[in-house]
């Protein structure tokens, strides 16, 4: 939970530094209410100047005194809060922050969702940055994406994720009024009845809408009309950043993801700089596909096998471009999934393999960081 806020302060005509000063790891409720923390954030908000973003997100902690504090800050741009609300906080204050543009709520209260209208209609610049993500509710509906539609005219970024009663329409509606097409879009674990054949049809209705797509997200399916959709919605953006995500019941979905995965970039990875895969488990044959696919691969996400660990070192080798990987091998065992960690020793054979570009690889609880120094001449240039 922090609160970041930027402010400038000239030290030269040359050099401009940015302060970010953050709070992070509050006690839980029970002891702020006997601590001065709060006190101290308030005073730490009025006291700020330029304060351009502002983020609250541990549960149970956020109430009308903090939100009342950044009221009369008019350079906020970004807020980004836990939005379960069990009566610590004035849902009315919401609609009074009218200078954002970036609005990320994490797990909102059906009081909150209900003042998301009245508090779109009070922004004072374009929305660009929608985020809302839910736990499984039902709450935020087609019928409320489309009720404010005509205020994401502008919008840039839109992530619905873990809501149970958003489909196809609902996305749609929220789209129409986009006038320049949106740049990232996630929709994850939405409604079951969510036809992705049906988006990508209205889609072409409106190329403009996707034409200008960067980084999509969506949830899988096996259906091979679903896979052509996902295709058919690729070739109408400029994708640079993909996402599959399977459902939490499907994560060994076998030789038939591969070769669709395989399709995929074979046809559009030229254009590629992330690929990712979550709860989607990949074969290492497949994975030389993508290293050898997606030439300018920066970025790569993958679940395997733990069995599989040591064969994935020669695809990773073809990804010559590669700065960040993630991994996280699996066993299952009668139909149960046990997430496994590997040892430093199998962690960096499988480092020696990737790019000398590589500077960060993640497993299971582990990062390792590639070491780097830098050295500057008196003139202030880097060597």
């Amino acid at each position: 939970m922090s609160f970041p806020f930027c402010g400038c302060a000239a030290l030269t005509t040359a050099f401009t530094i940015r302060w970010r000063t953050e709070i992070r790891n509050f006690p839980q409720r029970e002891e702020l209410k006997s601590s001065d923390l709060i006190d101290f954030c308030t005073q730490g908000l009025a006291n700020s100047v330029n304060l351009q973003s502002f983020v609250w997100v541990r549960f149970g902690t956020l109430n009308s005194r903090i939100l009342l504090a950044i009221l009369g800050h008019l350079s906020l741009q970004e807020l980004e809060i836990n939005a379960r609300n069990r009566g610590l906080f004035d849902d009315t204050i919401l609609p009074q922050l009218t200078s954002v543009t970036r609005i990320k709520l994490l797990d909102p209260s059906l009081s909150v969702i209900d003042i998301l209208p009245a508090w779109l209609k009070s922004l004072t610049n374009p929305l660009q940055h929608l985020s809302i993500v839910g736990s499984c509710q039902s709450w935020l509906t087609d019928e409320l994406l489309e009720q404010i539609s005509e205020d994401l005219s502008g919008l840039e970024e839109l992530t619905l994720k873990d809501w149970n009663s958003v489909t196809h329409e609902g996305l749609v509606k929220a789209l129409r009024h986009n006038k320049n097409g949106i740049k990232c879009l996630t929709i994850r674990d939405l409604s079951h009845l969510f036809d992705v054949p049906e988006f990508d049809r209205r889609c072409r209705l409106k190329p403009h809408l996707l034409s200008r797509l960067t980084s999509l997200t969506i949830t899988i399916d096996r259906a091979s009309a679903w896979k052509e959709a996902v295709s058919s919605l690729v070739t109408l953006s400029t994708l640079e950043c993909l996402l599959l995500c399977g459902s939490p019941r499907i994560t060994d979905t076998g030789a038939q993801m591969d070769d669709f995965v395989t399709t995929l970039v074979s046809a559009h990875g030229s254009r590629l700089r992330e690929f990712s895969l979550h709860r989607v488990l990949i074969s290492p044959q497949a994975l030389g596909d993508v290293c050898v696919g997606i030439k300018g691969l920066r970025r790569l996400s993958i679940w395997i096998r733990f069995r599989h660990l040591n064969l994935i070192g020669d695809s990773l080798s073809k990804a010559t471009k590669l700065n960040m990987l993630y991994v996280t091998p699996l066993r299952i065992r009668l139909g149960k999934l046990k997430l496994m960690s590997p040892t430093a020793e199998e962690a960096m054979r499988i480092a020696n393999h990737c790019s000398p570009t590589l500077t960060k690889i993640k497993f299971v609880g582990q990062i390792w960081l590639k070491g780097r120094s830098s050295k500057w001449e008196k003139q202030g240039k880097r060597v």
